[in-house]
């Protein structure tokens, strides 16, 4: 009691505190610009269907499947998918729920930053400006409502950081606590594993822990948890890893080198790579707990973007978890600005320009690469036709029929009816089928157009779903085709002799203006 008495003194000593109103004016500006441009970008990824569709299933009595009666690990995140069931099943929407919860995960995020930032003992301009960096960041805006779970495993990655920051000696509560906070993140995404590793690493070699109380307080209750849950994935989808692993993962030359030319373009867009380069040489030479742990998390972040060949999706999403250390860095090196010219004119010129050149940032499109171009040609051309198809589908296609497409999400989702994945996502057959992958669009390579043609799908949606605001002339060689010319080159097997021996061309019009250029079964 004694203990709960001293802390609710001090949150009433600082509620009270000139500091308090402080901190709720620089936290609520910060929120509101980051919650202006999520709402301003206002993105939703057709991905996020995906896991709508399962917890849709789920919730409708089907169980954790996409197709009823296939088990087949469709999603990546089984937190995300559970917090989302748990929502559902309290009767919010679901997909409101999964864009919201991003939000909210993504406005924690910055709220843990700040109060970070105040422990160790970052003035509250520099505090301010570097949050700024994130608040604007387009990238997290972009993503915060795009109804998948990458805020929520940034924030637990944050979480894990922060916990191993402040702390210099572990007992046996804090290991347990951080085997707890581990097994959020890894729950969240797979390669949240980096985590442990990392920890048990420093906590060997830096916090000097006892490795009795290593084993049983923090790696027994990680591992007991964390290999029960493969254990029950391998029971009900007989796989150890999500399916989307075996249809978008490889290893070979070609798969690194997309991987550096993702984050070389990132490190060009956001900000500028000279900064970022100074901020991590200034980061390596300064080797306090904090900035060195930055170091290591952003290290860590990008070699497994690089490993995987980074990302088919827009703006960056797999380097948004590394947002939160180059924050931490910036703050470091914004409080050394201050220091070296405390009562200068240089400092304020410099505070001031940075300022400036971030809120430039914000509002300008990217430098290189086709990030904002995927990003527009989702939020402004593919979700909205999609939808429209997916309800037209609900409409016009009896229960017993079939479909088969690229990409799968909103489709699928609205539609209600049985799916063949022709990326493999939620089909173990083409999932697991070899590929030589790196040349095409990260994890969206893989195709086995013979083997979809012998399921004889009722309605084939080819062309990326190939849905216009004008109508082509059957005899238009672009029917039914791919305009992209990496999709074609993806999708040509499918275009055989058994092809049009099976099906005919078909017009729809879905509403909106919108016109369906798709295959039917004849």
């Amino acid at each position: 009691m004694k203990v709960v008495r001293s802390n609710l003194a001090k949150i009433y000593e600082y509620l009270n505190a000139p500091e308090f109103g402080k901190d709720i004016i620089i936290l609520a500006v910060c929120l509101y610009i980051f919650v202006f441009f999520s709402y301003s970008l206002n993105f939703l990824s057709d991905d996020a269907f995906i896991t709508f569709r399962y917890v849709k299933n789920f919730l409708t009595g089907l169980g954790p499947v996409y197709n009823a009666g296939e088990y087949v690990e469709g999603f990546t995140s089984v937190l995300w998918f559970g917090l989302l069931g748990l929502l559902g099943r309290l009767g919010f929407d679901i997909v409101w729920i999964g864009r919201n919860v991003g939000l909210l995960f993504g406005s924690l995020q910055i709220i843990l930053l700040y109060f970070f930032l105040k422990k160790i003992k970052i003035s509250s301009v520099s505090r301010f400006l570097a949050l700024l960096f994130i608040s604007s960041s387009n990238i997290i805006a972009v993503w915060s409502l795009g109804g998948l779970e990458i805020t929520m495993y940034s924030f637990f990655l944050l979480l894990n950081y922060v916990f191993l920051s402040l702390n210099s000696k572990f007992d046996k509560q804090k290991l347990f606590i951080f085997s707890i906070i581990s097994i959020l993140v890894i729950l969240t995404r797979l390669e949240g594993l980096f985590v442990p590793v990392l920890a048990t690493l420093w906590f060997v070699f830096k916090a000097k822990v006892k490795l009795k109380n290593l084993i049983f307080y923090y790696l027994l209750p990680f591992t007991f948890v964390i290999a029960s849950s493969f254990l029950i994935r391998y029971s009900l989808y007989g796989q150890l890893l999500p399916n989307t692993f075996y249809a978008k993962v490889g290893a070979n030359l070609d798969i690194y080198l997309r991987g550096l030319r993702y984050t070389f373009d990132f490190f060009l867009n956001y900000s500028f790579i000279l900064f970022f380069i100074v901020l991590i040489i200034w980061g390596y030479i300064n080797k306090t707990r904090t900035v060195l742990l930055a170091l290591l998390f952003i290290f860590t972040i990008v070699t497994e973007t690089v490993l995987v060949g980074g990302d088919g999706l827009p703006m960056y999403r797999f380097l948004l978890p590394a947002l939160p250390y180059f924050t931490v860095l910036l703050a470091f090196f914004l409080a050394k600005i201050e220091d070296v010219f405390p009562n200068s004119y240089i400092k304020y010129i410099f505070m001031f320009s940075f300022a400036a050149i971030l809120i430039y940032r914000a509002f300008a499109q990217p430098l290189v690469g086709n990030q904002y171009q995927i990003y527009l040609d989702q939020k402004n051309y593919e979700i909205p036709r999609w939808t429209y198809v997916g309800k037209w589908l609900k409409e016009n296609a009896k229960p017993n029929e079939t479909i088969a497409l690229v990409p799968i999400g909103a489709v699928g989702y609205y539609s209600d009816r049985y799916i063949y994945d022709m990326l493999g996502l939620t089909n173990k057959y083409i999932s697991h089928k070899k590929v030589d992958l790196g040349k095409g669009a990260a994890g969206h390579e893989k195709h086995d157009g013979p083997y979809i043609l012998s399921q004889k799908p009722t309605f084939l949606l080819l062309g990326n779903i190939q849905v216009l605001d004008f109508k082509l002339d059957f005899d238009d060689p672009r029917f039914a085709r791919p305009f992209n010319k990496v999709i074609n080159e993806r999708e040509d097997d499918i275009y055989t002799d058994e092809l049009w021996q099976n099906y005919e061309k078909k017009i729809a019009d879905v509403g909106g203006g919108y016109y369906l250029h798709y295959l039917k079964l004849k």
